[in-house]
């Protein structure tokens, strides 16, 4: 979901964003609201399941340094794990922002896309053999899963008038379709489940 949530953000980005920054700083301030009422909402939840469980020790566990590093690093939280998107797509925002409007240059996004996706799924895979040691964190975060997703939805929107896509565009979404989800049931089977 958060895949398809940080591809739509960046195709309405996009289309309005090529004209005004005052949207993406907009959309920051939305997704930022957002982040800090479902955060406060599950720290509150914990607290409450937690103390009544008789686990008085809970907020010493996650209000440490430790926790603050994975956060900040890799946006995660140890406590409402799944809301990481929301925190990885305001990264992605301040990136965004940062390149179209200090470095104005906006072809370097389409040379992010294949570059971090497929660093992404090379760590997994070596994650998965045992070649590396990580936490499943390093990949799943705002920059191999946040950014180039992002990224992705605002190709496709920047060339969605094409020629080309408009005469391939059934046919090839079919095949794709076919493909990916053959691929995935394979993989699976051969591997397990990952984020990418």
């Amino acid at each position: 979901t958060s895949k398809f949530f940080c591809c739509n953000n960046a195709s309405v980005i996009y289309n309005v964003y090529t004209k005004d920054n005052n949207y993406l700083i907009k959309q920051f301030k939305k997704i930022l609201f957002l982040a800090l009422c479902s955060v406060t909402f599950y720290f509150l939840f914990s607290v409450v399941i937690n103390y009544l469980d008789g686990n008085y020790m809970f907020l010493s566990e996650v209000l440490n340094f430790e926790n603050l590093k994975y956060f900040i690093l890799f946006n995660t939280l140890p406590f409402g794990s799944h809301l990481w998107y929301l925190f990885a797509l305001l990264y992605v925002y301040i990136i965004y922002f940062i390149i179209k409007n200090v470095f104005k240059n906006s072809k370097i996004f389409d040379f992010f896309i294949p570059v971090l996706l497929i660093s992404g799924v090379f760590i997994e895979y070596l994650v998965f053999y045992n070649v590396i040691r990580f936490n499943y964190i390093v990949v799943r975060n705002f920059l191999f899963i946040g950014l180039p997703f992002f990224l992705l939805g605002r190709f496709i929107h920047k060339h969605i008038d094409c020629e080309f896509i408009d005469s391939m565009s059934n046919r090839l979404l079919i095949i794709s379709i076919i493909c990916s989800f053959l691929y995935s049931i394979l993989e699976s089977f051969a591997l397990g489940f990952a984020d990418i």
